[in-house]
């Protein structure tokens, strides 16, 4: 059978209709533990075309919160994969919010 972080499908199904269908916390919370390693595989693929100085980490805490997001706004019966749907906004906000922190150093500068 498979598994996703550990979790087995018919488990998966489980904390999704536990989460959607009253909002249970703890079955979010076991969603997006089940899905974090999805986080570090985008990370890991974006961290290959950016500069040193940009952190892996740095793009796995910016990705958590595109996972985070994707299990809040994922409507199971859609029937597609979760992955599907979640892997573009973590790639979104591992990219997105490097940007504006960056944005933000600039508009700090001093101009000269």
């Amino acid at each position: 059978m498979k598994t996703q972080g550990g979790v087995k499908a018919v488990e998966l199904r489980e904390l999704w209709r536990r989460y959607r269908g009253s909002g249970d916390g703890r079955a979010r919370e076991a969603l997006v533990l089940a899905y974090a390693p999805l986080v570090k595989y985008v990370a890991g693929r974006i961290g290959m075309g950016l500069p040193a100085h940009v952190e892996e980490a740095d793009l796995i805490s910016y990705g958590l919160s595109g996972l985070i997001a994707a299990v809040e706004r994922f409507d199971p019966s859609l029937q597609i994969k979760f992955e599907t749907y979640a892997i573009p906004r973590i790639r979104s906000s591992s990219r997105i919010a490097p940007r504006m922190r960056e944005i933000g150093r600039a508009s700090c500068r001093e101009r000269v």
